[in-house]
């Protein structure tokens, strides 16, 4: 990161690990441009998927931020810790589309809806999945009521979707006979 160039300032704030982390995403998204321009008028389909897993475990920028202590966070706010954009990029064309409440898990079926590609049955069944918990991470999750639990607070009313969901990962990590077919 030290051969980052410092274009961008952060003013009334210092730390250099921030700032070499806001100057990284800043040329990032100048590559990524660099990199849409040289695919947009491609004759063969191209879909360009970017994410990444968390912000950056920057104690002191991370409080500076929240104005508190990052203990004394609520479940909703730790969990935007590790929350990214993401983009789904198309020469072909994808509509524009904000997506608000999504988490990893889930990735797969916008890429394959981008696509235009059928889902597998496990894509399928997370998507019965989300209509009920949106959001599900190690941390917590986040119902279609927007209401946020930790990840050891089963609410009721949820409990057999999330049942529903170990399940699914469950045979989707350990079955050897699982079908990968498409329906």
């Amino acid at each position: 990161l030290s051969s980052v160039p410092s274009e961008v300032t952060f003013e009334g704030y210092n730390n250099n690990e921030a700032l070499q982390y806001i100057n990284s995403i800043y040329q990032s998204d100048k590559a990524l441009g660099e990199l849409t321009d040289y695919f947009r008028n491609k004759d063969e389909e191209v879909i360009i998927v970017m994410f990444g897993d968390h912000y950056p475990h920057i104690l002191s920028f991370t409080e500076h931020l929240y104005g508190k202590d990052v203990a004394l966070l609520s479940t909703e706010d730790y969990s935007r810790l590790r929350q990214t954009p993401f983009l789904i990029w198309s020469n072909k064309g994808v509509d524009a589309e904000k997506i608000d409440d999504i988490s990893l898990n889930y990735l797969s079926n916008e890429v394959m809806e981008a696509a235009g590609l059928p889902k597998s049955r496990y894509q399928q069944e997370l998507d019965k999945i989300r209509c009920d918990i949106p959001i599900i991470s190690s941390y917590g999750y986040k119902t279609a009521d927007g209401e946020w639990y930790s990840i050891n607070d089963v609410a009721d009313k949820y409990k057999d979707t999330l049942n529903e969901y170990e399940t699914v990962q469950y045979y989707r990590m350990f079955d050897e006979k699982r079908d990968n077919s498409v329906n």
